[in-house]
C-alpha cells in the first residue's frame, strides 16, 4: 500500500506541492458533497470537512516535528487548513459575505506559497549540473543516445536535483520511485536497492544503463575501470568517458535467464530473459555488435545494427506494453531481458530497427474523456430546458 501511495504523491507534483494535493482534494470533496444536497445536511458536511482537516493538520504537524527546519513552510499549509475550515464555518451560518472575503484570501496566500516553492525549488535552485553544460556532451558527441552518472555528494541532494533525471530528459541515473518503471524491480534489487530514492552507483550496472559519462570533483571519486579524461564544467565537474561503454543497446555472446543471475557483473556480461519459457537456445553463440542509433524524439527510436547470426538485441529501456518494434518493416514482439528492459530478437543480417511507443489506454481514455465531456454538456443543457 505504501508504495503506491508513495508513486500517487510524487507524481502528481513536485514533491513541495503535494501537501496543497490533499488541501485541494478536501476541498473539492467536500464542494461536491455541498452541492449534491444544498439544502440538507449542510451541517454534516461541516462536520465532515472539520474532521479531514483536523486529521490532515495534525498528519501536518507530525511530520514537521521532525523536521523543524520545515516549519515556515508547512506552517503556511497548517495556516490553509485553518483558513478553509473558518470559510465553511461562516458559509454554514449564512454569512456568506465574510466567508467570501476570506476565500479570497486564503486563494490569494496559497497562490503565493505555490509560487514561492516554485520559484525556489524550480528555478532558482542551485543546480551543480545545468542544462547549458550537458549540452556541451550533445553537441560535441555524435551518439544520439547515452546516459550520464554524476555522484550524488557532488550535487546537492535537494528535491530537484534527486528528480535531475527528470529535468535532463532521463539522461541521469538517479530519481525518486515515482518516475522509475517497476518492471526493473528486479534489476534494482540485485543491487541491494529498496529504497523510494533510486541512486545507481555499480559500474557494472551503469555500463549496461548505456551510462557513457562519468562527471565528478575529484578524478578520485571514479569507480574502477578505464575512464578517459574529456573536459571540465564550469571548473568544479571534470568529465570521463566510461572505457566500458558500448553503446546504448547491443547484443551479447551469453545468453540465460534472470532466475540464474547472482550478481549485477555476471548480467552485465550477457543477455539473461526475464521469462523462463523464451527460448534461448538459438543465441547461445551470438557475438557483441553495437546498437547505432539514427534517430529518436520523446517516443520514438530508430537504429541500425548488424548480427552476423541470431541474437538478441538488449536496449537499456523499460520493457512495456506500450512499445511497438518493427525490425525492418515488420512487427517483432519484444521479450523482457535483464531484469525488465526489452529484449528484440534478431535474425543474421543488417536490419533497421524502430520503436514507437504510445501510452496504454490513452487513446481509450481521450475517447472515454471526450464522451464524458459531451454528455455533461447535454444535461446541462437538458436542465436548462427544464427550468
Amino acid at each position: 500500500l505504501l508504495k503506491p501511495l508513495s508513486v500517487l504523491f510524487h507524481g502528481f507534483s513536485d514533491p513541495s506541492m503535494r501537501w496543497t494535493f490533499i488541501l485541494e482534494f478536501i476541498l473539492l470533496y467536500t464542494a461536491a458533497r455541498a452541492l449534491e444536497d444544498q439544502e440538507k445536511g449542510e451541517q454534516a458536511v461541516f462536520t465532515e470537512y472539520t474532521v479531514l482537516c483536523l486529521v490532515c493538520i495534525c498528519l501536518t504537524i507530525l511530520v514537521v516535528g521532525v523536521n523543524r527546519e520545515y516549519w515556515p513552510h508547512y506552517g503556511s499549509i497548517i495556516i490553509c487548513f485553518g483558513l478553509s475550515l473558518l470559510i465553511w464555518y461562516l458559509w454554514t451560518h449564512s454569512r456568506g459575505k465574510q466567508a467570501l472575503i476570506l476565500s479570497i484570501a486564503e486563494i490569494t496566500l496559497s497562490s503565493c506559497i505555490m509560487q514561492n516553492l516554485f520559484y525556489h525549488d524550480i528555478v532558482y535552485e542551485d543546480y551543480r549540473l545545468g542544462g547549458e553544460q550537458l549540452a556541451y556532451l550533445q553537441d560535441t558527441d555524435e551518439d544520439l543516445m547515452y546516459r550520464y552518472y554524476i555522484p550524488i555528494e557532488d550535487v546537492e541532494p535537494s528535491y530537484p536535483n534527486l528528480n535531475i533525471s527528470l529535468k535532463y530528459g532521463f539522461m541521469g541515473t538517479r530519481t525518486y520511485n515515482s518516475v522509475y518503471d517497476t518492471l526493473t524491480d528486479s534489476f534494482l534489487h540485485l543491487q541491494g536497492i529498496h529504497d523510494h530514492r533510486i541512486d545507481i552507483t555499480d559500474p557494472d550496472a551503469l555500463t549496461m544503463l548505456g551510462v557513457k559519462y562519468y562527471l565528478v570533483e575529484q578524478e578520485n571519486e571514479l569507480p574502477d575501470g578505464t575512464f578517459s579524461y574529456v573536459t571540465d564544467l564550469n571548473g568544479s565537474l571534470k568529465i570521463y568517458q566510461n572505457g566500458s561503454y558500448h553503446g546504448f543497446g547491443y547484443t551479447a555472446p551469453v545468453m540465460g535467464y534472470t532466475n540464474d543471475v547472482t550478481a549485477v557483473k555476471q548480467m552485465a556480461q550477457g543477455i539473461y530473459a526475464d521469462d523462463a519459457k523464451v527460448d534461448i537456445t538459438p543465441y547461445h553463440s551470438a557475438e557483441p555488435e553495437t546498437f547505432i542509433i539514427t534517430a529518436k524524439s520523446t517516443n520514438y527510436l530508430s537504429g541500425e545494427i548488424a548480427a552476423d547470426q541470431e541474437s538478441v538485441l538488449y536496449l537499456p529501456i523499460p520493457c512495456r506494453k506500450g512499445w511497438k518494434v518493427f525490425v525492418d518493416g515488420a512487427s517483432v514482439i519484444p521479450i523482457s531481458v535483464n531484469g525488465g528492459f526489452l529484449g528484440i530478437p534478431l535474425t543474421a543480417g543488417e536490419h533497421v530497427i524502430e520503436l514507437n511507443y504510445l501510452t496504454p489506454g490513452l487513446k481509450h481514455g481521450m475517447i472515454a474523456s471526450a464522451a464524458g465531456t459531451l454528455l455533461f454538456i447535454l444535461i446541462l443543457a437538458m436542465d436548462r430546458k427544464r427550468v
